[in-house]
């Protein structure tokens, strides 16, 4: 096993990432293979064309240069190790800078005393901090509740 292996074996399944990250749903319609209306123009579908085609050559090369490679089975394994951590990890981090200024409005709300609101916001305080925590992050990155706990009383 060369470090060529390594590194072919590595930038075909990186590629291979970028490309079905392209072809998943983006969150904004005007990004990624979506057309922004129902009415397209000649340029746009050549355009949708040319890009699919293109991404679709990229992700078939660079599987066919991964699968190529004879590696040892650690490697793969690290590998796909290494992948999920590093989802795992980068799904976190944005998670955890929301909860922090969730937080912080949720105490600056309850650091002013207003009556009725005060309970509830002291409440969201306490859910945000736990929420920023990077534990918390790490261990619920698919996570999409506004105030996690906030029903269970």
């Amino acid at each position: 096993m060369s470090v060529t292996s390594i590194g072919l074996w590595l930038i075909g399944w990186g590629s291979f990432l970028v490309v079905a990250a392209a072809f998943a749903t983006p969150p904004d319609a005007t990004l990624g293979l979506r057309f922004k209306s129902r009415e397209t123009t000649l340029r746009e579908r050549v355009v949708f064309a040319v890009q699919t085609t293109g991404l679709g050559l990229v992700a078939v090369g660079s599987l066919v240069v991964a699968l190529s490679q004879h590696l040892e089975w650690w490697l793969i394994v690290a590998t796909v190790l290494l992948v999920g951590g590093a989802v795992d990890v980068l799904m976190a981090w944005p998670l955890k800078r929301f909860w922090n200024e969730k937080s912080e409005m949720a105490t600056l709300v309850a650091d002013t005393g207003e009556m009725g609101k005060t309970t509830a916001a002291q409440r969201q305080a306490e859910i945000g901090r736990r929420c920023a925590t990077w534990r918390w992050c790490l261990l619920h990155p698919f996570n999409s509740e506004s105030w996690p706990g906030m029903g269970a009383e």
